[in-house]
């Protein structure tokens, strides 16, 4: 086994190599645990994008900060890893475990994956799926004061007014219904995954496992664990959107009618006025905010809902054909590739929606 490496850690340091190589040592060590945790803030998901890095994101969500930097650090400390100019760059020993990683083939670990919504998704649907059957648990023996397992207030609100119209035979059709959606689900996963999602639910008669209890049952490392049940929920969304009508109630939980809830409240807001009819500027004095601020609203709106605006609406028609006929030629999303090539009149800002908007276009992988 290579020097660096450790039992616990291994899908961990593959994904975590594979996410530094790829942005060839260009981002700190901030950057990358935003990456890796599927932060909203818009300069992540330029990233993301930018360098193709969609498999990456949010993939270490249930990790904190802490963890993701503490590895991190422990291997800079080995020289693994160089933080030269706050960029974080793999040297000789790195490359050295990284190829050896490799060839351990756990790149089988990663989904297929070129969408940035799916992190958003996947907690949603996790959090409305355990709180949705503990109430169920309950209400099925007319119970109905217990401890919330979600502390959410959205969350909880949502479960409210998802069974509050329902009387008690209807209440039971759903109940029959969602151990038969589970049911199905289960069977597109691999024994191990079946027993880690089942574990992780928590109804009346029986507590959630705890991460270090499922460690003791699995025989599975704790950091191998949340990064497999990471993967599972992204496989429990890829198959419900593929069977949409097979799962009413996965695909209620998952929110799939209702794309804007995945952008910031402060986006949704701006994306209704654009609806509206307002232009960037005047959106700006309205929200008393600064055109950069809309601007970035515009970018997160085209990052992950790419079909709800038309870009001529905001840049001028010949400036985006213009950076299209090069993207044609060039091929590129890196900024730098193209400015010295078009017109002095197309800023940095309408270049950056463009390219970002046909990124989005083409990685676009929504149900």
């Amino acid at each position: 086994m290579e020097e660096g490496s450790n039992h616990s850690f291994l899908v961990f340091d593959f994904i975590l190599f594979e996410l530094i190589d790829k942005l060839k040592g260009e981002r700190s060590i901030t950057g990358i645990v935003r990456i890796l945790k599927g932060s909203a803030a818009k300069q992540t998901l330029q990233d993301v994008h930018l360098f193709h890095v969609e498999t990456f994101y949010g993939i270490f969500y249930l990790f904190s900060e802490n963890e993701i930097t503490r590895r991190i650090e422990f291997f800079l400390q080995k020289e693994y890893l160089s933080n030269i100019v706050n960029r974080l760059q793999i040297q000789e020993k790195g490359v050295r475990y990284l190829q050896w990683l490799r060839a351990q083939q756990l790149e089988r670990t990663l989904p297929k994956i070129e969408s940035v919504l799916l992190r958003n998704r996947k907690e949603l649907f996790w959090k409305r799926l355990v709180l949705l059957i503990q109430t169920l648990s309950y209400f099925a023996y007319q119970k109905k004061r217990f401890v919330p397992i979600v502390a959410d207030q959205e969350i909880k609100a949502w479960v409210k007014k998802y069974i509050k119209p329902l009387r008690q035979e209807r209440l039971q059709k759903l109940i029959k219904q969602l151990r038969l959606e589970l049911n199905q689900i289960r069977d597109h996963l691999n024994e191990r995954d079946q027993q880690l999602l089942l574990y992780r639910l928590h109804g009346r008669h029986r507590s959630a496992f705890t991460w270090r209890q499922l460690e003791s049952i699995l025989q599975i490392p704790i950091a191998e664990l949340k990064i497999r049940f990471s993967l599972t929920l992204l496989h429990i969304y890829l198959t419900i959107c593929k069977e949409k009508n097979s799962y009413p109630i996965f695909s209620s939980l998952f929110d799939l009618q209702n794309e804007t809830k995945i952008l910031s409240k402060s986006t949704q807001y701006t994306l209704q006025l654009l609806k509206k009819g307002l232009t960037l500027k005047q959106i700006a004095i309205k929200r008393k905010l600064t055109i950069g601020t809309i601007y970035d609203h515009l970018m997160e709106i085209i990052l992950q809902l790419p079909t709800q605006l038309k870009l001529e609406n905001y840049i001028e028609k010949w400036k985006i054909n213009q950076i299209s006929e090069w993207y044609q030629q060039i091929g590129s999303y890196r900024l730098s590739d193209y400015k010295s090539l078009l017109n002095e009149a197309i800023s940095y800002q309408d270049l950056r929606i463009v390219l970002a908007y046909y990124r989005a276009i083409e990685s676009d992988s929504r149900c």
